[in-house]
């Protein structure tokens, strides 16, 4: 066997004509993404990996003419010290083990603060040592005036992230972080992005929607008391020292001058190639379409992963079924038409979101939010009453719209996920609007999915 690929290596490095032609300028050019000449030879000249190749074959010879003469050296080796590759490999071993287990009990404490508290520390650090040099240029640098509008969406974050850290209690923790999305909302509108405005508010409302149901099902911890004051005070600093270095690194990236030509590119192409006024969701859906697509298989990966160990787990003694949660004659009144309506806004923010803010994604945390409002008041049950399929399959069908849109243009004998237009009656119709349905379907049977394993009854 190894004679043989010795004797065929040798063949073709001396006859190279159909690999040089058949095989090498193909891959060659495929990489290059253009016309190269490639040539095999046999001899290169005098090379390190030639001498190293020699050196090699030398030692090689040599250790089998001296073959005796070796394995005397080592047998009398071994039974002077009486070592053997195998022992020295378990002792190594057992070494690098011991090492990793000091090193990890340093960290691997289960302190979840403790973890934050060093990640915190750790990027901080590394931040703040890379801009001192840039230091004189942050503070000399013009920077853009704030609207009265950004102000107010700073504040209400700053004052959010201050009752988070001193303010005790869950409810109190949540509606904290909920002033401090809303507050990065208004920082959003603030320099005219409505559609990161939008997906900001609506993320938001899921993530303190989630959190609400997972405190409902965690135990009641009772409080240890105050922390000591110095760890307090490294904690303050900590978190100073972060907010303060990745504060400088963003905005010494906004003040690096950069070419405007891909974002004029964009602009000017947006209506003619794609058909939309809405340059943010033509890029999302047609321009970098394939990129959205792998963005929400992350998120349909990430919402099957949580569901899994959402489903899993002790019950606990405050835990609650989902089914008579939340009985209150006032929510069952007041939120049904409200979770219709937001369903019926998400279809019109899917429709409208190539030509005005809006898109599949942000139509899917709509619908999202308003299915979980029926969950939320009549139960666990109402997702299979309201769609005719489970979450996991919607996310099925969400996948393979997406892809389909994709398929089609290769069909056409164009690059996967080309725009393919028809005009019915003047109004542009293409396979972007299918992307965008898929993506629509996908977020929202994501969301669903993980509230579905939240308020479900554990068997």
């Amino acid at each position: 066997g190894p004679m043989l690929l010795a004797i065929g290596g040798f063949l073709l490095g001396a006859w190279n004509a159909w690999p040089e032609t058949w095989l090498v300028n193909n891959a060659v050019q495929a990489v290059a993404r253009g016309p190269v000449d490639v040539h095999l030879y046999l001899w290169g000249g005098i090379t390190p990996a030639l001498l190293a190749s020699l050196l090699t074959v030398s030692l090689g010879v040599l250790f089998y003419v001296m073959r005796d003469r070796v394995r005397q050296a080592l047998d009398r080796a071994n039974a002077a010290w009486n070592v053997s590759g195998d022992l020295l490999w378990d002792r190594l071993l057992k070494r690098v083990f011991h090492f990793a287990g000091l090193l990890a009990a340093r960290f691997q404490h289960g302190s979840l603060r403790q973890h934050l508290v060093l990640l915190a520390l750790a990027v901080g650090g590394l931040l703040a040592v890379g801009l001192l040099p840039a230091l004189p240029q942050l503070l000399q640098g013009s920077y853009s005036p704030i609207s009265p509008l950004g102000l107010a969406g700073c504040l209400l974050a700053l004052a959010g992230g201050v009752a988070a850290a001193f303010l005790p209690g869950r409810l109190t923790l949540l509606a904290a972080l909920g002033a401090c999305g809303l507050g990065l909302a208004l920082v959003f509108v603030s320099v005219n992005a409505p559609d990161v405005a939008m997906t900001q508010l609506m993320v938001e409302t899921l993530s303190l929607i989630f959190l609400a149901l997972v405190f409902r099902k965690m135990p009641t911890v009772p409080t240890s008391g105050a922390r000591a004051p110095w760890k307090r005070r490294l904690h303050a600093s900590v978190a100073i020292l972060f907010g303060l270095s990745v504060t400088g690194a963003l905005l010494l990236a906004v003040s690096l001058p950069l070419p405007g030509e891909i974002a004029q590119w964009y602009q000017a192409n947006s209506l003619p190639g794609g058909h939309g006024h809405n340059v943010v969701n033509v890029i999302l859906v047609d321009f970098r379409a394939f990129d959205t697509l792998g963005e929400i298989l992350v998120v349909a990966l990430s919402a099957l992963a949580a569901a899994s160990l959402l489903s899993t787990g002790r019950r606990f003694g405050n835990e609650h079924s989902g089914e008579d949660a939340f009985t209150s004659p006032l929510l069952r009144q007041g939120l049904r038409p409200l979770a219709w309506l937001m369903m019926a806004a998400s279809l019109l923010v899917l429709w409208r979101g190539h030509n005005l803010p809006g898109g599949g994604f942000i139509g899917g945390l709509v619908a999202a939010c308003g299915l979980i409002l029926l969950v939320l008041t009549y139960g666990h049950g109402q997702i299979r009453r309201v769609l005719p399929v489970a979450p996991a399959q919607l996310i099925g069908i969400g996948l393979g719209c997406a892809a389909g849109a994709g398929i089609l243009g290769l069909i056409a004998g164009s690059a996967f996920l080309t725009g393919l237009w028809i005009f019915p009656g003047g109004l542009p119709l293409g396979t972007p609007l299918l992307f965008d349905i898929g993506v629509f379907l996908t977020v929202l049977g994501s969301a669903l999915h993980m509230i579905d394993k939240l308020t479900g009854v554990r068997q």
